[in-house]
């Protein structure tokens, strides 16, 4: 009887042991009865999930450090592709960071490690409660400089590069000349440096007055006017002004030539020491071309025109000639020119004429031939009279002008003639002394 209940009751110790050790491996966290083990619950969650998937999360996860000038998310969805593209996703333990009912797992994705997974045992079963990216993609950046005028607005990328970029200022043209560098108001230009830049930028430039141009090289971007060193001037003023190119004096080395004022008028000898001398300044190769002016040694600013393309400075005192001597000069020009087709008197002409004066010879002589144009029709479209030259206080030259019509019963012609003359003043009275057609 007793060995019978010892065989009973190791039958029955051993089924409790079979019972607990069945048990434990159906529903321990680990038991090797479970179908739903951390490793096979981790393989079944990644089998869910598509490409996609990996690529947002990641995104969503990771930030990618930039400048205002590129778009972060944009630039590491292009790393990520890089090094991931459709390759395959793997897991591996990360056993040292494992413990107690959780298992933490790395992901890989092809060559990249970019997650880390944890698994842990919740209500009797193993799941994935954690996903984290780990910030494992980069790439190299680089800087770029940008020369620029002075005027000038960058931008990168669309993006307008602000003062905190901007390393260097008020820095010359490298081709400036001598002239020009010493103008306090000559262009200048600026140097911008843009750090931290993953791909090759859009650089632009612009200016309110105008275009500028581009040259670009191994991370150096240059930029230029078009009409860069492309401005040149010619001015000629009497040697006695000093002619300013903005706010500086032109000095000897831009005189291009000097000469004595030029006439065909027979000068009296005490007049001669008046003849103006006048200097030639030019001057090529600027980046503008500031205001001419010219004054006298007292600071009197003289009046300026242009003569065939130089820029002429008129002594002194020639507006105010112009404007008390004009009608003078003009009123004889028309009085000559009736005389000379018959539709005037010598008197009238001669009464501005100096009676010593070699010009009134002329007038007395030429009477015998101008019957020949008798009965012709004048019709005066414009007569003037300017570029006054003060010869002291008693004598000046000037020019004159006459564009007329004349008309026969044969022929109409259309004329302009030029005069130069040389008017004295005698005893209170200006008169003619001498003229030259030109």
């Amino acid at each position: 009887m007793k060995k019978g209940m010892l065989v009973l009751l190791c039958l029955l110790l051993f089924a409790i042991t079979a019972g607990a050790g069945a048990a434990w491996l159906w529903l321990s966290p680990e038991g090797a009865m479970r179908a739903d083990l951390p490793e096979d619950v981790m393989e079944a969650w990644l089998d869910e999930k598509d490409p996609d998937f990996w690529k947002e999360e990641y995104l969503r996860q990771i930030r990618l450090p930039v400048t205002e000038f590129e778009d972060g998310q944009a630039l590491l969805g292009k790393l990520y592709d890089a090094a991931v593209g459709e390759a395959e996703v793997r897991f591996s333990p990360l056993s040292a960071d494992s413990d107690g009912d959780t298992r933490r797992y790395l992901i890989r994705l092809g060559e990249a490690d970019l997650f880390r997974a944890a698994v842990q045992y919740r209500e009797g079963t193993w799941q994935v409660t954690e996903l984290s990216a780990l910030d494992a993609l980069s790439a190299a950046t680089h800087e770029i400089s940008v020369l620029l005028p002075e005027d000038a607005a960058l931008t990168v990328n669309g993006v307008a590069v602000g003062e905190e970029y901007l390393r260097q200022s008020g820095l010359d043209y490298p081709d400036m000349t001598a002239l020009e560098l010493g103008d306090p108001h000559r262009p200048t230009r600026k140097l911008y440096t843009v750090s931290g830049l993953y791909e090759a930028p859009r650089v632009e430039a612009d200016r309110e007055n105008g275009l500028v141009l581009l040259s670009a090289a191994d991370g150096f971007w240059e930029y230029t006017v078009p009409d860069a060193a492309g401005y040149a001037f010619a001015v000629s003023a009497p040697r006695s002004a000093t002619v300013f190119l903005g706010e500086q004096a032109l000095g000897s080395e831009n005189i291009a030539a000097t000469s004595v004022y030029v006439t065909r008028l027979d000068i009296p000898e005490e007049l001669q020491g008046y003849l103006p001398e006048y200097v030639t300044y030019t001057a090529g190769g600027l980046y503008t071309l500031p205001e001419i002016s010219a004054r006298t040694g007292d600071g009197t600013a003289l009046e300026s025109s242009e003569v065939n393309g130089v820029l002429t400075f008129a002594l002194p005192g020639t507006e105010e000639l112009r404007q008390s001597q004009h009608q003078r000069a003009e009123d004889f020009i028309r009085a000559l020119t009736k005389l000379g087709a018959g539709n005037g008197t010598l008197a009238a002409a001669a009464a501005y004429v100096s009676p010593d004066s070699q010009v009134q010879l002329y007038m007395g002589r030429a009477m015998a031939s101008l019957h020949w144009t008798r009965n012709v029709t004048l019709t005066f479209q414009d007569v003037t009279a300017d570029s006054y030259v003060p010869l002291g206080e008693n004598a000046y030259l000037c020019r004159a002008r006459a564009q007329f019509t004349t008309k026969t019963w044969y022929q109409t012609k259309e004329l302009s003639w030029d005069f130069e003359m040389l008017w004295r003043n005698e005893d209170g009275a200006w008169m003619l002394w001498d003229l030259a057609f030109l």
